[in-house]
């Protein structure tokens, strides 16, 4: 089964990337909780985040695996390499 990694789920990955970590409370890719935890459940499910800690307030907070790294470094090449001026 192929799998697509919609540009939502980029944004996500990324996100944690920079952030390093991301909570249902802190992320701004997705407007409705629901819709943050059915996408994170995608990535978990796929190897590429996990659960790091809980936050004060006992909410989960995620964080890329090795696998969710590289994949954030492939996306961050890939989109330098669309930005650049050589073409």
């Amino acid at each position: 089964m192929t799998f697509k990694l919609r540009p939502s789920l980029q944004k996500l990955i990324l996100e944690i990337y920079e952030r390093g970590y991301t909570n249902s409370k802190i992320q701004k890719v997705y407007g409705a909780k629901l819709s943050f935890y059915i996408n994170i459940w995608i990535l978990r499910d796929k190897g590429l985040v996990k659960i790091n800690e809980k936050d004060k307030n006992n909410r989960n907070n995620w964080v890329l695996t090795e696998k969710g790294e590289k994949i954030a470094k492939y996306l961050i090449r890939m989109k330098k390499m669309l930005e650049s001026d050589d073409k």
